[in-house]
């Protein structure tokens, strides 16, 4: 037994803040025999104030204080906890404005411990000199670049890393809790539900993701003020907080769709998001979509979005057009009414399409290989590290 604990490898993961879609995640890797894992990070995030959500792992602390120094940001008393030896890990967030990463990276450098980033390769807002500072910092200073999709390592081994030391996540949400939420909801409860709020004989679009300047939802309120849109008998359906709040319900007055959009603000759990998601034909969303990518196709919901790759989050990738959803011209309010309306216009094409959506979430972008593939990261980041301590005397 003592062998067996001697012979885990120690991985601590600092993150700036912990989410709930982390859970999972995070839980499922510490419930690995071979690992032994704590998690970092701070609560409340100063950037906007995200609050670190319980997990139920041994070594879990998500009270260090994150200090905002201009545009950077140092978490205060990050320590190493689980990762002690050679050949062990830390697993650090990929914003290079974290500048206590560095010094976690310098530690463990001395310690002969391994480095993973854990990140984008990109982001919606990156520019190239951005992408190329980036990447450089990241061979500088890490040993293993978990990237969030296949196409995202692709992308790094095109810009010269070496495939040995790029893996891709497979980011996903936990399908698991909207199998049953889904299970729930019979057609008779579901048909009741869409009666009490005014669903029946709609055709039901639906957002759901945090509302930030990326999200630029404006574009779909003023599709909806285009035909062949403005003539449909339509529901859009928002879930979802942040700060553009308020300026997204102003621009739904201006242009007169206010009566059209039901706000619901943010939803805690999926069993109070599933009646919405299933009384939905088209999940729609006008800007830099990721995550949320995910978590329509776990429901089996096409997604319209916007056409620019270089404005996209990773997980964009996933979207094939014709097959699981559409794109429409960025920005192009009018282009996005054309777009939906065909969408709809097809209901076999749609019911295929919110089957093949499922299958890129239920038999590859699941719960369970995101948990493998970032175990797999760390083993060989480990490897990595030994071999290099063993070449190195």
């Amino acid at each position: 037994m003592n062998e067996c604990l001697k012979s885990r490898i120690g991985v601590d993961i600092f993150q700036p803040v912990i989410p709930d879609y982390r859970v999972a995640l995070l839980e499922g890797l510490d419930a690995q025999h071979d690992l032994d894992v704590s998690v970092q990070a701070s609560s409340p995030f100063v950037r906007n104030g995200s609050i670190s959500v319980p997990l139920k792992i041994k070594h879990y602390n998500p009270r260090h204080v994150c200090l905002k120094i201009g545009p950077f940001f140092w978490q205060k008393n990050n320590r190493f906890v689980c990762a002690k030896k050679r050949g062990d890990v830390i697993v650090i967030c990929g914003n290079v404005l974290h500048l206590s990463n560095y010094w976690l990276v310098i530690k463990a450098m001395f310690l002969g411990i391994g480095v993973i980033w854990w990140g984008h390769h990109r982001s919606s807002t990156s520019t190239e000199w951005a992408v190329k500072l980036r990447l450089f910092i990241t061979k500088c200073f890490s040993d293993i670049f978990l990237c969030y999709t296949e196409a995202g390592g692709r992308f790094l081994v095109e810009r010269g890393f070496n495939p040995q030391r790029v893996c891709a996540l497979g980011n996903t949400i936990n399908e698991d809790e909207i199998l049953v939420a889904c299970r729930e909801w019979t057609n008779e409860k579901l048909r009741e539900f869409q009666k009490e709020n005014g669903l029946l004989g709609k055709r039901v679009f639906l957002f759901c993701g945090r509302l930030k300047p990326r999200t630029q939802l404006d574009v779909l309120f003023r599709a909806m003020t285009h035909p062949p849109l403005k003539n449909l008998d339509m529901i859009l359906v928002v879930i979802g907080d942040g700060s553009e709040r308020q300026k997204f319900t102003r621009i739904a007055e201006e242009v007169g769709v206010a009566g059209r959009v039901r706000w619901l603000g943010q939803l805690s759990c999926q069993d109070k998001m599933a009646p919405w998601f299933l009384s939905s034909e088209l999940f729609v969303y006008p800007g830099a979509i990721g995550l949320s990518l995910l978590h329509a196709f776990s429901y089996g919901l096409p997604v319209v979005a916007h056409d620019n790759r270089e404005h996209q989050m990773p997980e964009f990738d996933l979207l094939t057009p014709n097959e699981t959803g559409f794109y429409f011209e960025e920005g192009n309010a009018s282009d996005l009414s054309r777009v939906a309306h065909e969408a709809l216009s097809d209901k076999s094409r749609l019911s295929s399409m919110s089957e093949k959506a499922r299958k890129v979430v239920y038999e590859k972008y699941n719960m369970s290989n995101m948990v493998n593939n970032f175990k797999q990261a760390i083993l060989m980041c480990s490897n990595r590290k030994r071999k290099n301590n063993v070449a190195g005397g």
